[in-house]
């Protein structure tokens, strides 16, 4: 689990979970990213997963990260495409909530990627 915080005054924007994490395998799925709605589209979300992926790709030698997008989720895709991400394909009707039944993109970024779009990767 990591949070991330504003630097100017120390204020929680945002949180995000780097789960299931598979040593022998070198991946991961990075979940829950939430931003505080009044700190969006301010580029809180980009550094907060950026300093998730420094932690996996720098410390725990992970190799790919995934992350499900909920199809429509515009806001979400251009970050994680801004962050080097690739779409991989749809999980159709993943999941059921109160407002009906939805489907995920599913995206990845792999080690080689990071470290030639990071100018934090080493």
């Amino acid at each position: 689990m990591y949070s991330g915080f504003d630097s100017g005054t120390s204020d929680l924007v945002g949180h995000a979970e780097l789960a299931e994490i598979d040593g022998r395998q070198r991946t991961a799925m990075l979940r829950r990213v939430i931003i505080d709605p009044e700190r969006r589209r301010q580029g809180n979300g980009v550094s907060l997963v950026r300093a998730v992926l420094a932690v996996a790709f720098d410390e725990l030698e992970l190799h790919r990260i995934e992350v499900r997008v909920i199809v429509g989720n515009v806001a979400a895709l251009g970050m994680y495409d801004r962050l080097g991400f690739s779409v991989e394909g749809r999980l159709r009707e993943y999941r059921r909530s109160t407002n009906g039944v939805h489907s995920a993109d599913v995206l990845s970024i792999l080690a080689p990627e990071w470290r030639a779009l990071s100018p934090s990767a080493t």
